[in-house]
């Protein structure tokens, strides 16, 4: 069975969402903030036997649009998931948040206590910034001096690209960074790489 794509009018924009299974509801909030669902559709393909499995691009991420991404705070994010939810027609939902998505599944399950029921947070990002430091260090433990070198220089000019507005200098330094994370991120680097594909 395919993934059915829908989507829902917010003020000012279109959330585009992707629906399979049956049973309890569950949404899968991704990561970045900026990845597309896209890479969640395997973990969530493992629960739509039980489960109604709800996937969706975030406002100005992948299918979704906002006339102004520049303008997208975390108050809108949490808004346009619970109106997703009251669109749905569920009182109680599941959550599965990766990454930023566990932030933000945290965030919802914070300020909408009675619209969650369950709340799996995958690979929830630092809270602190000490944790922060923590968290960045251990990315670069693999890589050498040189990869190092080659890592700051790559993200100073992802940061430069995003700053001009030039977004395929900005993707394309991305990409060369997951690169690196993924040798931290992954025990198992053939998965690695096939998240790489995947993203």
């Amino acid at each position: 069975m395919d993934w059915q794509r829908q989507s829902l009018e917010l003020d000012g924009g279109i959330l585009t969402y992707y629906v399979q299974g049956a049973g309890d509801p569950v949404i899968f909030i991704s990561g970045g903030p900026g990845d597309s669902h896209y890479y969640l559709r395997d973990a969530a393909r493992l629960w739509v036997e039980e489960h109604r499995c709800i996937l969706y691009d975030q406002r100005g991420t992948g299918n979704s649009f906002t006339p102004d991404s520049s303008r997208v705070t975390v108050d809108q994010l949490l808004r346009d998931l619970d109106q997703l939810q009251r669109h749905l027609g569920y009182s109680s939902i599941r959550i599965v948040g990766h990454s930023w998505g566990a932030t933000l599944g945290l965030l919802y399950a914070l300020y909408y206590p009675e619209a969650v029921s369950h709340l799996a947070l995958v690979g929830l990002g630092p809270i602190r910034e000490q944790d922060a430091r923590v968290a960045a260090a251990n990315l670069r433990r693999p890589l050498t001096g040189s990869e190092s070198q080659h890592f700051d220089m790559v993200a100073r000019q992802r940061k430069e690209a995003v700053i001009s507005g030039d977004f395929e200098t900005a993707w394309n330094c991305q990409m060369t960074l997951m690169g690196w994370f993924v040798r931290s991120w992954f025990y198992d680097q053939v998965c690695g790489q096939k998240f790489l594909r995947d993203l």
